[in-house]
């Protein structure tokens, strides 16, 4: 019975030291830190990575919710030990703010200023960045906009496009509907 018991406590440890090994090649073992460069290397930025988690666009995401979106977007790790990082409050929901303070303030400080100087997201967007009203615009078209806006001189036009954009910064566009997000 003692020899069965300590192999099998051999093997328990074993296994756990393979999962840790194994765990180290994966950035979901580095902690938020890790999923930081996997969104940034597979979405252009933390804005995009977050709006690719969160599809119902409503500003935050559960423990159950991140899970899913963690899965669905292909990151694995420990969602547990990264949530609890992530979740440092413990108020059983994360935003932009929570994964990326800066991205955040980015995006709110844009959008804040186009809604303050216009009111709604449909007028600020055609007055300020889709001034031809073809329904996208480029980098450039969102530079210029951040500039006529006087926002902090820390806050550009590139991070902003950056942040807002959802699809492979390639095709460098964005549309309505990546800047009237909540």
């Amino acid at each position: 019975f003692e020899a069965r018991s300590e192999l099998s406590a051999r093997g328990i440890k074993y296994l756990q030291e393979l999962r840790e090994d194994t765990n180290k090649l994966h950035n979901g073992c580095k902690g938020a830190a890790g999923f930081r460069r996997y969104l940034r290397g597979h979405f252009g930025s933390i804005g995009a990575g977050w709006r690719a988690l969160e599809e119902e666009q409503v500003g935050k995401l559960t423990f159950n919710e991140f899970c899913r979106a963690c899965r669905r977007i292909g990151f694995h790790g420990n969602l547990k030990s990264l949530w609890s990082e992530l979740d440092a409050r413990g108020v059983g929901s994360i935003s932009l703010a929570e994964l990326e303070p800066r991205a955040s303030v980015v995006v709110a400080s844009f959008r804040g200023s186009m809604l303050k100087r216009h009111g709604t997201t449909h007028t600020a967007w055609s007055k300020e960045v889709d001034l031809f009203g073809n329904l996208e615009v480029h980098e450039l078209e969102v530079v210029k906009a951040v500039e006529g806006l006087g926002l902090p001189s820390d806050i550009d036009g590139h991070a902003v496009f950056r942040e807002l954009s959802r699809w492979p910064l390639c095709l460098g566009t964005l549309r309505l509907g990546d800047f009237d997000e909540a």
